[in-house]
């Protein structure tokens, strides 16, 4: 091996324990893979670049020439995994239609397809977000989705993006409760009950919201064994039950 090649594989081996996909590493493995073309490591980790650096086109390419090289059960199970991740996303490109992204989303969500899933969604908000639209509710969206497949706790991550748009709960009650609730079901009743406690001072007398903070409740009364937690959420629960 030259002393150059060594110094590439030592700096894409860095940089892939670090982590770190970017513009240093695509520029290493490029090298790489030129001077390494039957190297089925040192293709994934530039195929893994080059989709961090959104050149999806490559990307495919590269992950699509692994199948060539014969790479153990391992490689060839990512190879797949990533190829259909891409091949979501760049049809997802071809959409224009949020509503009909969205739409491809769920269905993919349903599936079991989470990757494609995301794809879908993250092409329905850069539509939405272009015409000045409404994000929140693709996001909800999006929660749900994952909610529906058990991924509670990754269905957090879309309703804090949605709950950021609008930190003063009023215009985004629904994500907010949605937030609530999700937090409450992922385990977590302190911070959904912080989070309950919030809501209920913009909102005090929504009737969904009062049922998501009863919801809060109940997961931390169950957590804590507190006779006045678990009043304080049946007080909720009724109030709920009054406004609905």
């Amino acid at each position: 091996m030259s002393s150059e090649l060594e110094q590439l594989v030592v700096a894409s081996t860095k940089l892939a324990r670090a982590e770190d996909w970017g513009p240093e590493a695509l520029r290493v493995n490029r090298r790489l893979a030129a001077a390494a073309p039957g190297s089925a490591p040192v293709l994934l980790r530039l195929a893994r670049c080059l989709v961090e650096a959104g050149e999806l086109e490559a990307a495919r390419d590269a992950y699509s020439r692994l199948f060539e090289l014969e790479p153990d059960e391992q490689t060839r199970r990512i190879a797949q995994h990533k190829l259909a991740e891409i091949r979501a996303r760049l049809g997802a490109q071809r959409v224009v239609d949020p509503s009909e992204a969205l739409r491809h989303g769920e269905e993919a969500m349903a599936k079991g397809k989470l990757e494609e899933g995301a794809a879908w969604f993250e092409r329905s908000l850069a539509l939405v977000e272009r015409a000045g639209g409404d994000e929140s509710g693709v996001l909800r969206a999006w929660a749900s989705a994952l909610r529906q497949t058990g991924k509670v706790r990754e269905a957090l991550r879309p309703l804090r993006r949605a709950a950021a748009l609008d930190p003063s709960r009023r215009g985004n009650t629904a994500t907010y409760v949605a937030l609530v609730a999700t937090l409450a079901e992922a385990g977590e009743p302190e911070e959904a009950r912080l989070e309950a406690d919030r809501l209920l001072q913009a909102v005090p007398t929504d009737a969904a919201a009062l049922a998501a903070a009863a919801k809060a409740y109940a997961a931390l009364a169950a957590r804590r064994k507190d006779p006045a937690t678990t009043a304080r959420a049946e007080e909720l629960r009724r109030a709920a039950a009054g406004r609905g």
